[in-house]
């Protein structure tokens, strides 16, 4: 997590919205944890007292660039006035799971002397500062510095260790669930037919094949045209001496030989992933970059007292 304390020399002065009463009444109804009316936010916003979360919004073609400044319950869009001097608090919603995961990865502390609120543009106090540069430039500043991290990391011993034990085994786990999958013998059919039973020159994704012998490949097993790496499909249905297939893409009529085999496919999908996951360790790319030190040598980060409480009993 990457947090810079950008303490400002003026307060911040807020101004409502068009229609930012009638947006607050709507969103009650269903979410909890809003104030009961605007006047509320600013002093949720002075109750914080290590000072406001907030993460710089570039614009967007909704928004303008603005300021997600976030309570304990709630968190408002601001953007600035034309002049510079306040803030129009252009939306408010209740606190989700991606703004949670958002100021875990980074944010700024906003420490202004006072949060003020206006009631109209006119009202703002003379000489009143948005300080808008002040908090975009700290934002650019912490990005910079994320960067730097990552450009540089470095891995202890028992971290690089750990990573080389997990690549092996996904390659023997590989190596051995797909065996049997490598190992089968095809599965040969002495006609195939299509499903809605017409005949057409036109490519179709679904044959149904009709195998010789007993043994079937399984419902949802992986398979393609014995030696044709392009007639990649999934099995649907198996029942008596036939199987029907769903390709992955149209196959025309003509492809197909009139007799042949079905193989079985070993499905890399889950190993893949898995890869990818360890890929994202090496370049730490992992969205959590304590998860590494965590797992390996149980170094986790201390966290922080807090003064919340709860809404509920």
């Amino acid at each position: 997590m990457s947090v810079a304390t950008i303490a400002l020399r003026a307060p911040l002065v807020l101004v409502p919205g068009l229609g930012l009463d009638d947006q607050l009444r709507k969103k009650a109804e269903s979410s909890a944890g809003l104030p009961p009316d605007v006047s509320q936010i600013v002093h949720d916003l002075n109750e914080l007292e290590g000072g406001a979360a907030v993460s710089v919004s570039p614009a967007n073609g909704k928004y303008k660039p603005s300021l997600l400044v976030h309570t304990r319950a709630y968190r408002v869009r601001l953007e600035v006035t034309n002049r510079g001097t306040g803030y129009f608090v252009k939306h408010i919603d209740p606190l989700r799971l991606a703004d949670h995961a958002r100021l875990a990865r980074s944010c700024l502390l906003v420490r202004p002397p006072a949060w003020r609120m206006v009631f109209e543009l006119r009202a703002v106090p003379e000489g009143s500062d948005a300080q808008w540069q002040d908090l975009e430039q700290a934002w650019r500043s912490l990005g910079q510095a994320q960067r730097q991290q990552r450009e540089t990391p470095s891995f202890s011993e028992a971290q690089s260790e750990f990573l080389e034990t997990v690549d092996r085994l996904i390659d023997a786990t590989e190596e051995i669930t797909t065996r049997e999958e490598r190992e089968a013998a095809p599965f040969p059919y002495q006609r195939l037919t299509t499903t809605g039973g017409k005949r057409s020159s036109a490519p179709q994704s679904v044959y149904e094949f009709h195998l010789i012998g007993r043994e079937l490949p399984p419902t949802g097993a992986i398979v393609r045209l014995q030696g044709d790496t392009e007639t990649r499909g999934k099995v649907n249905r198996a029942a008596g001496s036939s199987v029907t297939v769903r390709f992955d893409q149209p196959v025309s009529w003509e492809r197909l030989p009139a007799r042949g085999a079905l193989e079985l496919i070993p499905s890399n999908v889950i190993f893949n992933k898995q890869r990818q996951a360890v890929a994202s360790l090496r370049t730490w790319g992992a969205r959590n970059a304590g998860l590494l030190p965590a797992v390996v040598e149980h170094h986790v980060r201390t966290i922080p007292a807090t003064t919340a409480q709860p809404h509920e009993p």
